[in-house]
């Protein structure tokens, strides 16, 4: 009897941990891998981010969400509608503005007005349809991990993540964009939009200090709203 009880325990002790393993794969499928949070030169309000696909497989992400924290606070920002999938290692760019209103050289995956990254406090969770956390993004504390926002005349930054695989809540696996592409021609303004790697051949805007995250300007008040562009909703994915 006493053999039978430990088999049990060690039989159900390798089903939770294979349930674990199952569990971290489904989560790495698609992470946050760049962000835009202090906008560009056009406007402090174009701001935009990029999930990318890192499984060999088509992903669903209808009903995910994406969550902003601040003083332990969660928020949604955004809830995923039908047809929404990320093909296999592709990206899926979610921006606050459409092309033509925008810096972004084409129109982005989803156009929301709810878009709103803070250039202070920065945490970013993203959730699938029943709530489970897929991944998160720095820590909600002081300026965030990288990204250039600086206060003179140096070209804007994106946030960028350097290991799809590692952990978004971790400052070491971020840096602060060197490349330039995916944006209108001669946009002053570091980052891929919606492209793993830069040409080596696409242009580059100036150079920027070496500021990293801390050169920053806080958040500025509100836009008003253009009553003729549109935003408030959640485009279907083109």
């Amino acid at each position: 009897m006493r053999s039978e009880h430990l088999f049990r325990i060690v039989l159900m002790a390798l089903m939770l941990c294979a349930a674990f393993l199952l569990q971290s794969t489904a989560h790495a499928q698609v992470v946050v891998t760049e962000l835009m949070w202090m906008g560009s030169d056009l406007s402090s309000a174009d701001e935009w981010l990029e999930l990318t696909s890192v499984t060999d497989q088509h992903t669903d992400i209808a009903g995910w969400s994406l969550v902003t924290v601040k003083d332990g606070q969660e928020e949604t920002m955004l809830t995923f509608p039908a047809g929404s999938a990320v093909a296999p290692g592709a990206c899926f760019i979610v921006s606050n503005y459409a092309a033509d209103q925008s810096r972004l050289a084409l129109d982005p995956d989803s156009v929301t007005s709810a878009v709103s990254l803070p250039n202070t406090q920065l945490k970013i969770l993203l959730k699938d349809g029943s709530g489970s956390i897929l991944d998160s993004v720095d820590d909600g504390a002081g300026t965030p991990f990288a990204g250039a926002n600086p206060s003179g005349t140096g070209a804007k930054a994106s946030m960028e993540r350097i290991d799809p695989l590692a952990a978004g809540d971790d400052p070491a696996n971020w840096r602060t964009s060197v490349q330039s592409c995916g944006f209108d021609d001669g946009a002053a303004l570091f980052g891929s939009p919606g492209v793993l790697l830069c040409a080596p051949d696409d242009d580059s805007p100036p150079d920027i200090p070496d500021t990293g995250s801390g050169d920053t300007v806080p958040d500025p008040p509100p836009e008003e709203p253009d009553p003729d562009s549109g935003s408030g909703t959640t485009s279907e994915p083109l």
